[in-house]
């Protein structure tokens, strides 16, 4: 039978986390946003926190130690690198912008770099980290939904919201320990 998560032999699993200060800071921009302009600072910020979420998958991807973790995070780079494209297509299309992208490094102050690979406790970090990403991501798609104009931007922040609420409960689901 699964266990809930903070029950149990689970009780490590990472909660559900707030809005990290930095997504707080990207949302209040946004907000004094609208039209094109925030649609245009909408797509950009889905790029860096897509970029974050490249690196930690590509850098964390050979220590993380169950097949259920290594198999989301190579669909982890596959989903960001799609998100990153479109975005800066996007950008590029019906903005003028052209944006380049490149995967930057793991910063050191996540959880993660203090950890060894190899153990539960990298296991959680990794998803604990991917989990403030996805809070932040919705945070920052449900300001587009509200104040963007373009119908497709939308659409994708939209999409944005429902395919991260279903990466945390995957991400936060223990059974008998992922």
């Amino acid at each position: 039978m699964p266990a809930s998560a903070g029950a149990g032999p689970c009780s490590t699993c990472p909660p559900v986390a707030a809005v990290s200060a930095c997504g707080q800071t990207t949302v209040q921009c946004l907000q004094g946003l609208c039209g094109a302009e925030a649609d245009k600072a909408y797509l950009q910020a889905l790029i860096q926190i897509n970029q974050q979420v490249l690196a930690l998958s590509n850098n964390a991807a050979i220590y993380l130690g169950t097949t259920f973790l290594q198999d989301y995070a190579t669909n982890s780079i596959g989903d960001s690198t799609s998100r990153i494209n479109q975005s800066a297509k996007w950008l590029k299309t019906k903005y003028c912008t052209a944006i380049t992208t490149c995967t930057p490094g793991l910063s050191s102050s996540l959880n993660i770099c203090a950890t060894s690979p190899y153990g539960r406790e990298f296991d959680d970090a990794y998803r604990a980290q991917l989990v403030q990403y996805y809070v932040d991501e919705i945070a920052i798609s449900q300001v587009e939904v509200e104040r963007g104009l373009d119908s497709q931007v939308k659409a994708l922040a939209a999409r944005v919201i429902s395919e991260d609420q279903e990466r945390i409960r995957r991400l936060t689901r223990c059974n008998t320990c992922i």
